[in-house]
């Protein structure tokens, strides 16, 4: 089973873009980005699913790091479970010595949260609605969206990021 990995840049200010286009051009991954001004995470991804090609979406966030099986755990789920609507994998917090409501917002190690973080979701489904301007409860509103489709939503342990707790990923009021 063949992948691509798309980046959905949402109005990034570093150097993102010049990054990829360097990556690009040293590897022979199937590598494309899009980039939207500052519409909010789910209209960028929604701009990643479209430029996608693949049956199945898997959503990383930027500031997460996958476990280098992530794609071959992903794949089997997939050939293993193929009646699913999505897999909600397993994201851990590093520097547990922590406690922030960061830890306690982010960390998924038994499911039913459904961050987008690290989901895989089949891509007739993986539709986010364009209101949500802002990071905040778009991947909800897409659980429940699949669930009221009538898919189920699995919960995946082998399907594991890193989310490391940095202050620019967490907005306190």
């Amino acid at each position: 089973m063949e992948f691509e990995v798309i980046v959905a840049d949402d109005g990034s200010t570093d150097e993102t873009l010049e990054m990829l286009s360097q990556f690009k051009a040293q590897t022979e991954l199937n590598l494309q980005w899009t980039s939207i001004p500052n519409y909010g995470p789910g209209n960028a991804r929604n701009a990643g699913v479209a430029k996608s090609a693949g049956s199945w979406i898997g959503f990383i966030d930027a500031d997460v790091i996958p476990d280098p099986d992530w794609v071959k755990n992903a794949i089997q789920l997939i050939q293993q479970k193929p009646d699913a609507g999505a897999f909600e994998g397993r994201t851990e917090v590093t520097q547990r010595n922590l406690a922030t409501p960061f830890t306690h917002q982010t960390e998924n190690t038994d499911g039913g949260r459904y961050p987008t973080c690290n989901l895989l979701v089949r891509r007739n489904l993986a539709n986010f609605h364009p209101a949500y301007l802002i990071p905040f409860r778009e991947d909800t509103d897409l659980a429940f969206s699949i669930l009221a489709s009538g898919y189920s939503i699995i919960f995946a342990p082998a399907l594991i990021v890193e989310h490391p707790p940095l202050s620019s990923s967490y907005s306190r009021p």
